[in-house]
């Protein structure tokens, strides 16, 4: 009988082994195949979606994004566990200590005093904390974004803790460049061990959609670099600039050292740098004569009936129209104003203003842009067209000046500016001017480089057509006080061909120097020599015959060592580098011509009669 039971045993033994041979079998063959997930568990990763990004218009990338999980210490739970006696005090310590860099003591102090308390945080990979400290962490997660260079800062603005635009481009565009749905990798799992391959499940992520600027993020250093050390030089409330590529409007450089977006959101009063407009608006309807001359005792009385007199800034004396714009005669504008306010109308020259852009937002892909103020005719005084003849009277914002002034550069033509790099809507393009009135007010604009109020901007081989202005400062309950300024300098170059319009505004210098043409001339020039050399190349129509620096090194044979000296000057070779032999002209060169520049490490020159070249 015990025999046929160790039978039996024996028998159901080796069934119970077959059996579960086959299903261990099932379970390896259906791992590999990818089984189903009623027989294999699932496990899902989370793929998580980001803002788009904004480059500059060469591509950089101006912001980037790192999603971060951070880490909470629940008290509250902890300290019910802890009095349960189901915890260990220094075993949650120990492991808080392994993962995050934190003081103990400030965590004890705040185990009484915070509901939470945050260890720390990680860039993308996210913590699996061990038993006991899991019980009692919180996981939060969010995308945060970095920006990457701080000149563009007002530019581009910032996101709140939710991921969202505040201001700046980041608030314009946010719906474009937030996240549009996050994605998840579903996967199939066998204990520790994930099959990844064919089995899988993937919902791919959508991020949000890219902005590229027009901005190029060197000409924005430059500006931010020349504007502060103008700051500081000229002791000034503020500085700022814009630099917009002429024929297309679009903004390559946008600074303030205000600490926020003024040239877009701001406004004042822009003084002499408006003249260029009475002069052309003159012009446009022929009433500006091209034999005028003006004698200038430094003041006038526009209405000699009543009993007001505007000053000039000098006695210019005796001034033909073109000496006229490039000296800023306050005396010469107001005598175009009033002949042009006789011959048509108040609203007729309202309307030359208006259709400048003053008084209206310009449309520039910016929140809480400002129109400005333009008086209309039914609220002027006895003098307000005569103000703003030179520049008062009206207010106006940086983008919006710019952007007239631009006028000049385009044979006459308005072109709205944007902040894209890739917008092509010319439906706001407008006529102003004729193209012969445009040209003509250049052409004595760069008088104003060449000898009048802005020789401090000449640079040399470089033609420029510009105007200064010198607005004295009004403020409520006060009205204009002496001795502040807002100084302007507002230029186009090359002028027989523009590539580029620039407005650089000082405010309020404190030194003994305020006249735009002293303050914000010399700004711009620094700034001008500085895009030229980071392009490499000449904005000029009669260039040097030779063009030494590029990114090739030259062909030297043949010439003197003192052409030599000059031309590895130019090109920045450090002089340690360099050796020279022999007498006479260059018989041999190393590196060799065309070789590039970066590439260079040692220069050798060899001199030597003529006659060794052959």
């Amino acid at each position: 009988m015990s025999q046929l039971n160790e039978k039996r045993i024996s028998i159901l033994t080796g069934i119970f082994l077959i059996l579960l041979s086959v299903l261990l079998f099932r379970s390896f063959f259906l791992s590999i195949k990818g089984g189903n997930s009623s027989v294999i568990p699932n496990k899902s990763l989370s793929l998580y979606s980001s803002r788009g990004i904004i480059y500059d218009c060469n591509n950089i990338p101006i912001v980037s994004n790192s999603h971060k999980f951070f880490y909470y210490f629940d008290t509250a739970y902890y300290k019910k566990v802890l009095s349960e006696g189901k915890v260990n005090f220094k075993t949650v310590e120990e492991q808080i200590l392994k993962y995050f860099d934190i003081d103990i003591m400030e965590f004890e102090k705040k185990l009484d005093s915070s509901s939470f308390i945050l260890l720390g945080y990680t860039d993308t990979e996210k913590y699996t904390f061990p038993n006991p400290l899991n019980l009692f962490v919180a996981e939060d997660h969010r995308n945060e974004r970095n920006l990457l260079y701080d000149s563009m800062i007002e530019v581009v603005g910032k996101v709140d803790s939710f991921g969202s635009g505040v201001n700046g481009v980041e608030a314009y565009f946010d719906r474009t460049l937030s996240p549009k749905e996050s994605g998840k990798v579903e996967y199939q799992t066998l204990g520790k061990y994930s099959r990844m391959g064919e089995s899988h499940t993937v919902n791919e992520r959508v991020d949000g959609e890219d902005v590229k600027l027009s901005l190029d993020i060197n000409f924005q250093n430059i500006l931010k670099q020349t504007l502060e050390e103008g700051l500081i030089e000229y002791e000034a409330k503020s500085v700022q600039g814009i630099i917009l590529e002429s024929k297309t409007g679009k903004v390559k450089g946008m600074y303030s050292t205000m600490g926020w977006n003024s040239l877009i959101m701001g406004i004042y009063e822009p003084g002499s740098v408006i003249k260029p407009f009475t002069f052309a608006q003159s012009d446009k309807y022929g009433l500006l004569k091209d034999d005028w001359i003006f004698e200038c005792t430094g003041k006038i009385k526009p209405y000699p009936n009543f009993d007001i007199t505007i000053k000039d800034t000098h006695v210019h004396g005796r001034l033909d129209l073109t000496g006229a714009l490039s000296e800023s005669c306050n005396v010469a504008a107001i005598l175009i104003a009033l002949d042009f306010l006789e011959q048509m109308d108040d609203w007729t020259f309202y309307q030359g203003y208006m259709d400048l852009g003053f008084g209206n937002k310009t449309g520039i892909e910016f929140p809480g842009e400002v129109s400005g103020i333009v008086h209309s005719p039914k609220d002027w005084n006895l003098i307000t067209g005569v103000q703003m003849s030179f520049g008062h009277g009206l207010a106006v914002t940086p983008i919006q000046l710019v952007s007239a002034f631009n006028v000049f550069a385009n044979n006459g033509v308005y072109i709205p500016p944007t902040l894209l790099d890739n917008k092509n809507d010319s439906r706001k393009e407008k006529v102003v001017y004729t193209s012969d009135t445009a040209n003509k007010i250049k052409t004595m604009m760069i008088q104003t480089v060449e000898s009048g109020t802005g020789k401090s901007a000449k640079i040399s081989n470089l033609s420029i057509a510009a105007k200064t202005g010198t607005a004295e400062i009004a403020y409520p309950g006060q009205g204009y006080v002496e001795g502040k300024y807002n100084s302007t300098f507002a230029a186009i170059f090359p002028a027989d061909d523009p590539v580029y319009t620039v407005l650089i505004t000082v405010e309020e210098p404190g030194g003994d120097l305020y006249y735009g043409g002293d303050v914000a001339a010399p700004l711009f020039k620094s700034v001008v020599e500085k895009i030229l050399k980071y392009l490499e190349k000449p904005l000029k129509t009669d260039p040097d015959p030779i063009i030494l620096k590029g990114w090739n090194f030259p062909d030297l044979l043949g010439l003197t060592r003192k052409d030599v000296l000059d031309i590895l000057d130019v090109l920045e070779i450090d002089k340690d580098s360099i050796v020279l032999s022999g007498e006479g002209a260059v018989i041999g060169q190393i590196p060799d011509p065309g070789t590039l520049i970066s590439d260079v490490d040692k220069v050798e020159i060899k001199f030597g009669t003529r006659g060794e070249l052959d």
